[in-house]
Order: structure tokens, then C-alpha cells, then sequence
């Protein structure tokens, strides 16, 4: 009932404002004829008596304009009053209108677009479980103090970090060739740890993800592929789990389809198999590099992990020759990701910001 009160409110306000108006009028006569009779009453001449009742009560105009800003739809009734000025002003001068409306979207237009840009690459989160929480792991080399990407041995012992990684993995791309169907395919994949979609906190829209041992030889013949390459080479067809496919010769059974929106490390890539390490490599034999990415345990901190990190980077570098003078950096996910083009779009948006307030001046030079 409150709400159907509330609708014949804001009805009887928007559409019956003249009717409101004369009835207010009306109880506002009313009440100052009872003022006059009471002050005659008092034994006050009638000119006083009318005088003193409109003292008492002030101005009627002033009554009638706050109970119109007091009254439902009083926001709706300004924007019509504005609507109507502004349609007087473009017919009395519509070359300054037409003018001042192309500066105004001119300024609002670009800022709006730009902001998006910023807002999609640089402030909207990731998306993954807990973003907040992932982090990218660089070994740090030479005087100059290089990023690169650290070697499976080195993510290995960050796993040990218990009190500050949840977990740990590791990936790195690898061209993969499709045959079958239609035509041979190119496919932009990678290979990965099988903890990789654990870590990022996502789940396959269909199937599943890798299970812990199907990094083994001989049981890392699966394969995860995209949303796209599902809806485009496959047909969505839901069937698609268990069936095989050849990548690179190789019978690989599909055992996940990822959801459309999860595309790492690229939007580009189609297909993830399990990354199979070279024993050689753990035992620092050998080395290859891998991208790591990490999961901060609960209550652990960036500063925390930098710190223990840098202080493991120090013991590994005295023990083992091919880290020596390697440091380790530890940055959030998201500062990883758009390191490359922040400055850029940081420098857009403040040329940007400087459109709009030449816009601003502008306009005011008009009405000036």
C-alpha cells in the first residue's frame, strides 16, 4: 500500500501541478482569513489586522516555489522548466547552441572514452579469483638489475614459502599444430603447471582442469582448450570432452573447455597442456625460464613476499653458481600485466583531463 500511496504521490505531482497549486492557495487563504479574524478579535484595526496576518505568514509566491522544491517529482519538473528554457535559447540563437553543445560533447565524448580504456586496462580488476592476492615472480640479473623470468628450480623453492605463497606456478608458450578436420591449425598455446587454474582461482565451463599427477611422462597427453577455438573449430559441441585431437602428431585427449572471458596468459591463446619440467632443470643442471605466477597465502602481504623472496633470491645465489647475483621481484599481478602501457594511458588520460578543461574554457569564452 505504501507504495501505491507513493505512485498516486508522484502522479497526482507531476501530471495535476496546477490542481496542487490551487489548493494549496486555497488552504493558504484560509489559514490568513483565520489569522485576521483572530486579530480583530485582539481588538487590532482591520488594516492592521490584515497587515500583521501577512507578516506572520510572508510572502505567498515564496510558499507556493518551496512547496513545489518540497513536493514528488520536483527534479523532474526542474529538468522539463531547463528543457524548455534551453529550447527558448536554440531558437533565439542556434548557431551559439549548436556551438556550445559540439564543445561540451566534444570534451565529454573523448574524456568518457579514454576513461574507459583506463578503466578496463589499468583499475578493473582481473579476472580470477581474489586478484588481489596474485602476484608475478622475475628473477632480477646484471647491473642493471634485468627482469627475467626465473627457471622451474628457482619456483620449486618458492613453494616452500608456506607462511607466504599458497601456491606457485609456472607456464611458458608453445606454438601447438592442430591436424585433423577441415585443415591443419596453428594454435597459440601454453604449457603450464597443472596447479595454474587452481592458482588463478578459475574453473573450466566444461570438464575440468588438470589434476596434480598429470604432469607426469606419459599422463600429460590432455588438453584444455578456449572457448573460442571450441565455438570455432569444434562447433561447440558438447560432446567435445573425452574426444581426441592430434597437436603436434600427438593424440591428445580434450579433458576442459575455460569460460569465454578467461584468457591467459593472452586473449590469444587456445589450447593449455601440462608443462612436463626436465628433471635436469630442478636439479640446476640445465636451465629454461618460466613465467611463475603465485597465490599469497591468507593474511600474507606484497611486502612480506618481497621480502622473503629477496631473502631466498640471497641463499640461492650463494649456493648455486647459475644464481649467482640473482635477485628476486615480486609485484602484483595486475601492476605486472599493464607495466608496459601505464605510463602511456597515465599520460593520456592528463591530455585528456587538459581536453576537457580547454573545452570548459572555451564554452565559458561563448557565454562570455
Amino acid at each position: 500500500m505504501r507504495i501505491f500511496h507513493w505512485i498516486v504521490a508522484q502522479s497526482r505531482a507531476l501530471f495535476r501541478s496546477a490542481r496542487v497549486d490551487a489548493d494549496l492557495g486555497d488552504e493558504m487563504r484560509f489559514h490568513l482569513e483565520r489569522e485576521i479574524e483572530a486579530n480583530l478579535a485582539r481588538g487590532m484595526p482591520p488594516e492592521a489586522a490584515r497587515r500583521a496576518a501577512r507578516l506572520r505568514f510572508g510572502s505567498f509566491d515564496a510558499m507556493h516555489e518551496q512547496s513545489r522544491d518540497e513536493r514528488p517529482g520536483a527534479g523532474i519538473r526542474e529538468m522539463a522548466r531547463d528543457v524548455r528554457f534551453g529550447a527558448r535559447l536554440f531558437r533565439k540563437s542556434p548557431g551559439f547552441a549548436i556551438t556550445a553543445v559540439a564543445v561540451i560533447a566534444l570534451g565529454i565524448g573523448t574524456a568518457t572514452a579514454i576513461f574507459s580504456v583506463v578503466h578496463g586496462v589499468i583499475l578493473r580488476p582481473l579476472p580470477y579469483g581474489e586478484p588481489e592476492r596474485l602476484v608475478s615472480i622475475w628473477l632480477l640479473r646484471g647491473p642493471d638489475r634485468a627482469r627475467v623470468y626465473p627457471g622451474a628450480a628457482d619456483a620449486m623453492d618458492l613453494r616452500q614459502l608456506r607462511g607466504v605463497f599458497e601456491d606457485v606456478a609456472l607456464l611458458d608458450n608453445r606454438n601447438l599444430n592442430l591436424v585433423g578436420g577441415d585443415e591443419p591449425r596453428r594454435l597459440n598455446g601454453a604449457e603450464v603447471s597443472p596447479n595454474l587454474f587452481s592458482v588463478l582461482g578459475v574453473s573450466a565451463a566444461l570438464g575440468r582442469t588438470f589434476t596434480p599427477d598429470e604432469d607426469r611422462p606419459g599422463r600429460e597427453r590432455v588438453v584444455v582448450i578456449s572457448d573460442a577455438l571450441w565455438r570455432g573449430r569444434f562447433g561447440a559441441e558438447r560432446d567435445i570432452i573425452g574426444r581426441q585431437i592430434r597437436l603436434d602428431g600427438s593424440p591428445h585427449t580434450v579433458i576442459g573447455v575455460m569460460r569465454p572471458e578467461f584468457r591467459y596468459p593472452s586473449g590469444t591463446h587456445e589450447a593449455w597442456v601440462p608443462l612436463v619440467v626436465n628433471p635436469r632443470e630442478l636439479a640446476r643442471q640445465e636451465n629454461d625460464n618460466y613465467r611463475v605466477v603465485a597465490r599469497l597465502a591468507p593474511g600474507a602481504t606484497l611486502e612480506q613476499a618481497r621480502r622473503d623472496a629477496s631473502a631466498l633470491a640471497a641463499r640461492l645465489a650463494k649456493t648455486y653458481p647459475i644464481n649467482e647475483g640473482a635477485g628476486m621481484a615480486v609485484d602484483a599481478m595486475l601492476d605486472d600485466v599493464v607495466r608496459d602501457v601505464r605510463p602511456a594511458l597515465t599520460l593520456l588520460l592528463g591530455a585528456v583531463a587538459c581536453l576537457v578543461i580547454i573545452a570548459c574554457v572555451n564554452l565559458a569564452n561563448l557565454f562570455g
